[in-house]
């Protein structure tokens, strides 16, 4: 069971050392099993795909790269289930990234707060947190 959850935005500011909040460092440093989602594999790599993104690898190495980032934060990078996936598309439809519903729901499913810079996270029952 995860202890919390990164979004995939979290997970790219974690890599690049852009976590301003000592608190939030903090946090994730004392969680007993912080996860990144399967799906942020997913977004980043279409993100690269589109141009709208840059990282030191290019698309066939996005896996790779997450990989390492999570080996180098001690986060695990766990996979949805059918049932996330199902209750991502029943959440209220205050956020429409089907990618960001996915963390949502998996957050929802473990009672786990999600890292994330982003204000529609709080508009559901999953406790933010903030790092930067």
């Amino acid at each position: 069971m995860s202890s919390h959850v990164l979004d995939t935005c979290a997970l790219l500011d974690l890599a690049a050392g852009r976590w301003t909040l000592a608190d939030a460092r903090k946090e994730l440093q004392r969680a007993p099993a912080p996860v990144v989602l399967s799906v942020s594999v997913w977004e980043i790599s279409r993100k690269l795909r589109l141009g709208k993104l840059t990282l030191p690898c290019d698309l066939p190495g996005v896996l790779g790269f997450v990989r390492a980032v999570c080996h180098r934060h001690s986060l695990s990078l766990d996979s949805l289930t059918p049932e996330i996936c199902h209750a991502a598309e029943l959440l209220p439809p205050h956020h429409e990234d089907p990618f960001d519903r996915m963390i949502i729901a998996a957050a929802l499913a473990v009672r786990a707060p999600v890292f994330t810079t982003d204000p529609k996270f709080a508009a559901y029952a999953a406790k933010v947190i903030t790092y930067r």
